[in-house]
């Protein structure tokens, strides 16, 4: 059997593959799963419930031997401000379709998460995905329940541009990156 070998990779692809596998195992549509920079704007609004996946861009590190560990965040909106009796307890509740049952549901699939490259040749994180921390659901103002969950993502990043050896130029990355 051929197992699969570490890639260099980016954020995007490592983003676009996480709302790849919400879509794919139905716990979202494409047109209800974004990919964003800013998990707490809920503009959108195209659902009565939908998914942001974003970087956390105050939690990256880029280590000497050409890793970045971080934290990505999966922000989950439900709109709650419904006019049917106990509406809003139910989208929070309800058992196969509120927030928290969503929640756990997209916690199972991506907690030790590890994605394949789409040849299935290349792993795309050095260690699977871990869930490190959910966030309380609240009404934000404008009757939009949000509940977010932080994993821990680690991966092989080359730079677009390696160091030549001999001193021609450096971007002061590792002697991991010199050509010889």
């Amino acid at each position: 059997m051929v197992y699969p070998r570490l890639a260099s990779t980016n954020l995007l692809t490592i983003l676009t593959e996480i709302k790849a596998a919400l879509v794919y195992y139905e716990l979202f549509t494409a047109d209800t799963v974004y990919i964003g920079l800013l998990p707490d704007v809920n503009e959108l609004m195209p659902s009565t419930t939908y998914c942001v996946v974003s970087p956390d861009t105050n939690r990256f590190i880029n280590y000497e031997d050409g890793t970045v560990d971080g934290e990505i965040l999966v922000t989950l909106w439900s709109y709650v401000n419904l006019d049917v009796g106990n509406s809003a307890t139910i989208e929070v509740i309800d058992p196969s379709v509120g927030l928290l049952a969503v929640g756990d549901k997209v916690a199972g699939l991506l907690q030790l998460y590890d994605p394949i490259d789409l040849l299935g040749e290349n792993w795309l994180l050095a260690e699977p995905m871990r869930l490190t921390s959910f966030g309380s659901i609240y009404d934000n103002g404008n009757k939009w329940a949000k509940y977010p969950l932080r994993f821990d993502i680690k991966y092989g990043y080359l730079p677009l541009f390696p160091v030549l050896s001999g001193g021609a130029f450096s971007d002061g990355f590792s002697s991991a990156f010199l050509i010889n």
